[in-house]
């Protein structure tokens, strides 16, 4: 069991490659790609989008 199975559905802040820093929840990761699930709500207008990130790109990933 690795880090990224210890933090599957937990909420994370993840250090991106030219993306600076993403908070969200790591909802899946594969091979290839680390799959994070972020939330807003502007306005109360709620939000989701669902980033799929190389893992060459993956900086660190760590617990919120």
């Amino acid at each position: 069991m690795g880090l990224l199975d210890t933090l599957k559905g937990k909420n994370v802040e993840i250090k991106v490659r030219e993306l600076s820093t993403i908070n969200g929840k790591l909802i899946d990761y594969d091979d290839l790609y680390v799959f994070i699930q972020v939330t807003k709500t502007e306005k109360g207008k709620t939000t989701t989008e669902i980033y799929y990130i190389p893992h060459f790109n993956v900086i660190y990933i760590s617990p919120t």
